[in-house]
């Protein structure tokens, strides 16, 4: 039995190509992001309360988050502004541990884990060659 995946430019079915393991393993780990950086709100306006200063700073958090979700959902698509738009969010997330690491604060270190992780996979070569659409 064959399944019909659309008309390819020829004329010809083919099916829909397989992702690469780095990109589901990116994938994996920006929804681990956005789940870390919601939780860390919560936990965080349980502790401060709800004032202005402390709803900016967790929107703040959360934007990004956002953008790591949704870029997660986008991901398996061979599309190449999604690979540059997950690089540029994961630099986004390194710049900020650094900041972190230049304030003192040993988390910063343990922040620069997952972007760090995500931007290896997602450069990795098969991974590349996938979202270009190669």
């Amino acid at each position: 039995m064959t399944h019909d995946h659309g008309p390819a430019p020829s004329g010809a079915y083919t099916a829909p190509a397989v992702v690469p393991t780095p990109v589901r393993v990116a994938r994996v780990l920006l929804v681990v992001t956005a789940a870390v950086s919601v939780v860390t709100v919560v936990a965080f306006l349980s502790v401060a309360g709800l004032d202005p200063a402390t709803v900016g700073l967790a929107v703040w958090t959360l934007v990004p988050a956002g953008l790591a979700l949704l870029l997660a959902g986008r991901l398996g698509y061979d599309r190449p502004r999604v690979l540059w738009a997950v690089v540029a969010l994961e630099v986004f997330f390194v710049l900020q541990a650094l900041v972190r690491v230049a304030d003192g604060d040993p988390q910063g270190l343990t922040n620069l884990l997952l972007p760090v992780a995500v931007i290896v996979c997602v450069t990795r070569p098969s991974a590349r060659a996938y979202l270009r659409g190669r």
